[in-house]
């Protein structure tokens, strides 16, 4: 149909002049980019059936961040401000325009879907507003391509939804999406997908794009959003590395990382979040073919060929090892690492906090900021481990003393027979000294002209003291002192607490609590044949 025909065929409904202009606009772009998939006549028919009437323009919605709608009544609505801008207005009502042609109604007129979006029960939010951007995005880049600022706040779903399509292609989707959404489930059995994982990764990193930005720069974001992020990024890298298979040679390690190594909108690709778990794949895969008597050059060339690093992948695989079934070996195997390339470690852990945290939590609960962000704990209770191994992870419990202007930090740890042993950052375990009063403390060294003590006094108050050399000023050093000492409880602890207090109504904390009972009790058993 030519533009003059649809406008005819459009003013059968809509009286209102930009209503009709906008509605016409975005019958022919739709044409221009999907006319294999839907006929104009079929398009003109579902706006007028499902658009009850003109373009409402409001001064502002209820949620400040929405600047259009296709609303549950049947109406398309757009912010006024945002029509000053034609470009952008034309994006934003191709995507409104998109949800409201693939609207289902009931017999009463209430909407019960919405393309992939069972509104019912809110499932398919992601996978559908996925989709919706997906296709409006063929039409920026058929007709504004220049227009990096025509995009909602979907472009890290976007980005995986292309991935997907890279995978299994787009016909059978956009078949689905506008005809027959229910089978969006099959599509993604067959391929080896859960539908209800990939929905709720999808739901859950919606509108997430500067965090999931972040993440990749290893910034520590509010409210703990990293473990969030990381667990649904880790479920989409799944799904799609089930379908794409084992790799068996070149050509399959080529065809699968080819597919996680093209960008699309870089900066916020989900595998910013999910490295560990990526490289922990590569590597094994690596492995594999080595196995297979593949020439490890040859490997390094195709790695290098899809842009990846064979050393970066050494450094995360190899870390990816640590994290054994055993969490108190987990731990040992971290402190190993951190021992040998302290900036290695801590350049992965800024980019693995979640993984971590969910690899030696005895629960599914969300962290605080020290749990998730400390990352001198896992190696350093793994020194402390290694020396006392009747000791559980979850049971440790301890007290960080950090000096800032030395740059000191020192792990105080206590064992089951309430003995304390400290450790600093840098490799050393303090020297322990019994005070006459009986107070407990523990040695370290500064510099090579200056021991600092850290005294446990009876009172239980702590007390700071130096000893150093006559050729150093040991006046101005304490002029800049910056003494922080912080005690982090076990999870053990933490369980108990909550379960004190009455947080446990479905037997969850106390379910977790006998696991690490259980583990305390097996390693403290004495084999008196032994004795």
């Amino acid at each position: 149909m030519n533009k003059s025909e649809i406008e005819a065929s459009i003013r059968e409904k809509y009286d209102d002049e930009y209503t009709i202009k906008m509605f016409t606009n975005f019958a022919l772009e739709f044409q221009e980019c999907f006319s294999e998939i839907m006929g104009t006549e079929e398009l003109i028919e579902r706006i007028k059936k499902n658009i009850l009437g003109n373009i409402v323009i409001k001064e502002e919605f209820e949620n400040k961040n929405l600047d259009g709608r296709y609303s549950r009544d049947g109406y398309i609505q757009l912010k006024k401000s945002m029509t000053e801008n034609e470009s952008y207005t034309k994006y934003l009502l191709f995507h409104e325009m998109l949800h409201a042609i693939t609207s289902v109604r009931d017999e009463n007129g209430n909407e019960v879907m919405m393309g992939f979006s069972y509104l019912e029960n809110s499932y398919g939010m992601g996978l559908n507003e996925a989709m919706t951007e997906y296709l409006t995005q063929i039409r920026n880049e058929k007709f504004e391509p220049n227009r990096e600022n025509l995009i909602s706040g979907y472009r890290t779903i976007v980005e995986q939804i292309r991935r997907l399509i890279l995978i299994i292609g787009d016909k059978e989707l956009k078949q689905a999406y506008f005809y027959n959404p229910n089978e969006l489930k099959n599509i993604l059995s067959k391929n080896n997908m859960n539908y209800d994982e990939l929905e709720l990764a999808y739901r859950k990193l919606a509108g997430k794009d500067h965090d999931i930005n972040a993440m990749a720069s290893g910034i520590k974001l509010e409210n703990n959003e990293n473990y969030t992020l990381h667990r649904f990024s880790e479920i989409i890298f799944s799904n799609y590395a089930k379908t794409l298979g084992e790799v068996k040679s070149l050509d399959d390690l080529k065809r699968k990382y080819k597919v996680f190594q093209t960008y699309f909108d870089g900066k916020y690709d989900s595998i910013g979040s999910m490295f560990l778990t990526y490289y922990q794949n590569i590597g094994k895969d690596i492995d594999m073919l080595l196995k297979q008597k593949v020439p490890f050059n040859d490997i390094k060339e195709t790695l290098q060929g899809l842009n990846l690093n064979i050393n970066n992948v050494a450094a995360w695989y190899n870390f990816s090892k640590c994290l054994v079934k055993e969490k108190n070996d987990s731990a040992a195997k971290l402190y190993e690492f951190y021992n040998k390339n302290p900036q290695a470690y801590f350049g992965i852990f800024a980019q693995s906090y979640g993984i971590l945290y969910d690899h030696f939590s005895e629960c599914d609960s969300n962290p605080g900021n020290d749990g998730l962000y400390n990352g001198y704990r896992y190696p350093m209770i793994g020194w402390f481990l290694k020396e006392y191994p009747e000791m559980d992870f979850s049971e440790v419990s301890f007290d960080m003393m950090e000096e800032r202007h030395s740059k000191k930090v020192m792990f105080i740890f206590s064992t089951a027979d309430g003995k304390k042993h400290a450790y600093t950052t840098d490799g050393e375990k303090a020297k322990r000294i019994l005070e006459e009063d009986g107070s407990e403390s523990f040695e370290y060294t500064v510099n090579d002209k200056c021991k600092g003590k850290l005294t446990y006094k009876k009172d239980g108050t702590l007390g700071y003291s130096f000893n150093s050399s006559s050729d150093f000023d040991l006046k101005e050093f304490m002029s800049h002192l910056d003494f922080k000492i912080q005690h982090t409880y076990s999870e053990k602890e933490d369980i108990e607490y909550w379960i004190n207090q009455g947080g446990d109504k479905d037997g969850f904390y106390s379910k977790a609590l006998d696991r690490i009972n259980k583990r305390i009790e097996a390693r403290r058993e004495v084999d008196f044949f032994d004795v």
